[in-house]
Order: structure tokens, then C-alpha cells, then sequence
């Protein structure tokens, strides 16, 4: 007798198969919104990190300046090379020489050389950023991201001129390294307003830091000063990704927000709530004074020991301190609307110093200062 062998029949196979295809459509369509958020936490990682790197820096350098000058406008570097030139542009150059005159030329044992500092956001896309490019390994690897920050150190020596040459000045261009911003674009504004705009100057007349600084009675829009009483910088980042037809890249219209806080602390006055900027003040020589003391001279004339007085003008009582503003808000692009460009000048407290005077100078210093008026 015949065994019969059981098995499935065509049409159940049909169903089967028809079933499966159903689960896994349907498993698909699950995989599919899930996969789109592990992407989206992926970049959203990423440039977060890439964020927290730029606010580190910016708050490292700028937190505790202490005498500081804002600009809008910056031009960028001349690309001078050879020997004795210098690498910064005519205008930052006459903007760094004016900020070392007017804190440190002449001044004599506290705060009489070190270092100034320019620090550079420069929104416009770098090397003609996303055009003509349509793979995200190019845009990567040439240096095309909008935002770019740049860092200038100028030291400087007590009793010399400032070296605003390529032999002195140290740059660099990239101060985040380009490769940490990824494929995102930044953009920067002053303060948390996306439209920054700086205060309008009269002809020939520089912005005081009573004009730039908001006082409780005479309050001012935050957007169009940067207030150094709220110092915030608003970083946005936008990602760059290849179009759905691979021909091109394009840039998201959607930012990531984040914002770098510094205070300022060493450039206000706590004593006034942070309303103003506290004053600076810059101890010179004075051979009158010492004269007048009774220390000796020589047979030219020359005194064996110096006395110091804090610069001012007119003499004996009518001599009044020079105050030197520590803040101040510029704008070096009348034309400027909306900021594509900005930098700060800038000095910290540890790169400042007095030269490597002796414990018997700074005693000699504390006794010689006969008046803060000068004499």
C-alpha cells in the first residue's frame, strides 16, 4: 500500500509568503522613523560636541579679560610674507598700536608688557564654502565652513615700541580646529539677538563706554549694543548634506542654538552692580616728583632713583588722573547692518606683567607714589 506524503499546498504557500511579506513591510515602516532618530541624535551629538568646543574657547579667552575694545567690520588678514611686514590688515594693525598706546606705552612697573590679544568670528563662508562642491569629503578637508575663528597674539616689551611684524605677531588661523567643526556652518552674534547691529557713532567722535553701557535708569536695546554686563556670544550651527541627487551640497536652513557666556569680571565694578566699567590707570615716571623729594642727581642731571605717579593732566592741585576706559564697543565699519564680521581686542591678566621687578622695586614703588594726582 501507498503512502501518502503531507505537505502545504500551492495556495497555502501563496498565503504564507503573502503574510510574511505584510510583517516585514510593516516591521520596515517601524525601522524606518527609528532609524531617521538615530541619525538625527547622531548629528545632533556631534554637533553638540562640536559646539562645546567652540564655547570652551571662546569662554577661556574672553572670560576674564580685562581690558577689552569690541569691533565690528573685521577685514582679513593682508597676506603680507615677507620680512618686517605685517601679517594683520592696515585697520587692525592701527587698532592694536592705538590699544597698546593708550593702556601701555610709557607705563612703568604694574602691567608694563605682556600680551594683546585679537580674537576673530568671521561668519562669511571660508574659500567660497559650499559652491561648486558635491561630495562632504571635500567640504571637509578644504576649510569651506562659515564661522571661522581666529586668534592673534602680539607680545610686546616693557620700555619698547609694540612689533606689529610677521617677526612677532602670532597667528592662528583656525583657532578651532576646522576638522571639530565637522560638516556644520556657523554663525556668530553679539549678545543674544541674531541681528546685532553696532551703535552708530558720530563723525570723528569714538563711542564712550557711557554711551555703550546701559545703565538701570537708561536702559538699551540689547540689539543693537553689546552690553558687557551680559556678555554672551550666540553660536548657531546649520549642517551641510548632499542633495537628494547627489549633484551638490546644501545648507540646513534649521540652526542648533547654543550660547558662550563670559562675564567679564576683571573689566567691571562690583561695587556698582556691574551698571559700568571700572577704569584703568597707567603709572609713569615722574623726575619732577623725585626731584622735589631730594633724591640724588648726578653731574648731568640724571636721578639715581625714580619716583612714580599715576598719569594725569594739569599739575599740583589741579592735576586730575587720566582715567584709561577698560570696555569700550567700536564700530569700524560705518557701513555696517547686520554683522558679518566682529573681534575683540583684547589683554588677560596672566599674560600681563612687570618685567621681573625685584621685591626691592615693588617696595620702592608703594613708597614713591606720592599722590594718585601726579605731582
Amino acid at each position: 500500500m501507498k503512502k501518502r506524503i503531507k505537505g502545504f499546498t500551492l495556495i497555502e504557500l501563496v498565503i504564507v509568503l503573502a503574510l510574511f511579506s505584510i510583517v516585514m513591510f510593516s516591521i520596515l515602516q517601524l525601522l524606518d522613523p527609528v532609524s531617521k532618530f538615530f541619525v538625527r541624535s547622531s548629528n545632533y551629538e556631534t554637533t553638540t560636541a562640536c559646539i562645546d568646543n567652540i564655547k570652551r574657547a571662546i569662554e577661556g579667552n574672553l572670560k576674564y579679560a580685562d581690558r577689552v575694545r569690541v569691533y565690528s567690520g573685521y577685514e582679513a588678514f593682508s597676506g603680507l610674507g615677507g620680512s618686517g611686514e605685517s601679517p594683520m590688515s592696515g585697520n587692525l594693525s592701527s587698532q592694536v598700536q592705538d590699544f597698546w598706546e593708550y593702556f601701555f606705552e610709557d607705563r612703568e612697573l604694574i602691567d608694563c608688557e605682556g600680551s594683546i590679544y585679537v580674537m576673530v568670528f568671521d561668519n562669511r563662508p571660508q574659500n567660497g564654502g559650499i559652491t561648486g562642491l558635491s561630495k562632504l569629503g571635500d567640504f571637509t578637508s578644504q576649510q569651506r565652513n562659515s564661522g571661522k575663528i581666529s586668534l592673534i597674539s602680539i607680545p610686546f616689551k616693557r620700555g619698547e615700541d609694540i612689533d606689529l611684524t610677521n617677526n612677532n605677531v602670532s597667528v592662528v588661523d583656525w583657532y578651532v580646529n576646522q576638522k571639530m567643526y565637522g560638516n556644520y556652518n556657523y554663525q556668530f552674534a553679539l549678545g543674544t539677538s541674531s541681528d546685532f547691529v553696532m551703535t552708530p557713532t558720530a563723525e570723528g567722535e569714538p563711542e564712550s563706554s557711557e554711551e555703550a553701557t546701559p545703565t538701570p535708569e537708561s536702559p538699551v536695546d540689547p540689539a543693537t549694543v553689546f552690553n558687557p554686563t551680559d556678555c554672551t556670544v550666540q553660536i548657531s550651527s546649520f549642517q551641510v548634506s548632499r542633495t537628494s541627487d547627489g549633484t551638490e551640497l546644501q545648507v540646513s536652513t534649521i540652526p542648533q542654538r547654543s550660547f558662550a557666556s563670559f562675564s567679564m569680571k576683571n573689566v567691571l565694578d562690583a561695587t556698582k552692580k556691574y551698571a559700568s566699567p571700572t577704569y584703568d590707570y597707567k603709572i609713569v615716571q615722574n623726575p619732577n616728583a623725585a626731584k622735589r623729594n631730594g633724591y640724588s642727581q648726578d653731574s648731568t642731571g640724571q636721578i639715581d632713583q625714580q619716583q612714580y605717579v599715576i598719569e594725569s593732566t594739569g599739575s599740583g592741585e589741579e592735576a586730575v588722573p587720566i582715567k584709561l576706559v577698560r570696555y569700550e564697543t567700536l564700530n569700524s565699519n560705518s557701513g555696517a547692518g547686520v554683522v558679518d564680521s566682529f573681534y575683540f581686542i583684547f589683554t588677560q591678566p596672566e599674560s600681563i606683567y612687570d618685567g621681573n621687578v625685584s621685591d626691592a622695586d615693588y617696595s620702592k614703588y608703594l613708597a614713591d607714589v606720592v599722590s594718585i594726582y601726579g605731582s
